[in-house]
């Protein structure tokens, strides 16, 4: 239990850490490398752990599948609908913090809060599958959770929020991640008959978060130099995973 709670609260206390002493325009240099490697992590978990797993828990095969298809398409469609809210948010810089909140910080730490407290309940089924596991899934959710963290935290400040201010992005992911693997854990007993599916909506998401991060950033390379390091930081989260969660 204590581990999963640590591994939960790791991303955001390390966003935290880093935003405090190195900074954000620096740590914005490595958010592009980080999310390559965080999306390599996220495909190998999916492919090669998550879905074995659920198949291994003996669930039927094609109602995994229908849950992963329904997954993706869900956070397509969402993905759709918040798109328009992204660019109003955009389109705030300026407004003073009285309207920041109106102008898209609401919606902003309510996604975090929500998106965060999801990734809080598949980190605690990949504990309960096996601890290894959960390792692997605490590094992929580390890796793509920093720099969305130090983004959302630059984003608030366009929208009229104070340095100090800014670091309730982290707290609501702190609050979310913890909150959701707790609540996992507590009543795992209860759930432990839905864990394949868990499982299987993990990996769904895994995929589809990593192919929408990771698609656009090969499609639009410049040069031979720049597609071969992207190509090797993906292949270096992946070669990671299997480090990780070898069991």
């Amino acid at each position: 239990m204590l581990l999963m709670l640590l591994a939960a609260a790791c991303s955001s206390c390390c966003a935290v850490l880093c935003l405090i002493t190195i900074g954000p325009q620096r740590v914005e240099r490595w958010a592009q490398p980080l999310s390559l490697a965080a999306a390599g992590l996220l495909l190998t978990l999916a492919f090669a752990h998550l879905i074995p797993e659920a198949l291994h828990e003996g669930a039927n095969a094609h109602t995994l599948g229908l849950c992963a298809l329904v997954t993706v398409l869900i956070l397509c469609c969402a993905e759709m609908l918040l798109s328009s809210g992204t660019k109003n948010r955009a389109h705030g810089h300026g407004h003073a913090h009285s309207h920041a909140l109106a102008n898209g910080a609401g919606g902003l730490l309510a996604g975090t809060l929500l998106h965060t407290f999801c990734d809080g309940v598949m980190l605690a089924a990949a504990f309960a599958a096996d601890v290894n596991l959960g390792l692997a899934v605490t590094a992929a959710v580390f890796a793509h959770e920093l720099p969305q963290e130090i983004g959302d935290y630059a984003l608030l400040l366009t929208l009229g929020f104070t340095r100090v201010q800014a670091f309730a992005v982290n707290g609501a992911a702190l609050l979310g991640m913890v909150s959701g693997a707790l609540l996992s854990a507590l009543i795992l007993d209860v759930i432990e008959p839905l864990l394949p599916y868990i499982l299987a909506v993990s990996a769904a998401s895994f995929i589809y978060v990593a192919l929408s991060d990771l698609l656009p950033r090969l499609k639009h390379t410049h040069g031979k130099a720049q597609l071969t390091g992207r190509l090797l930081c993906l292949l270096g989260g992946a070669l990671l995973a299997f480090i990780i969660s070898h069991h």
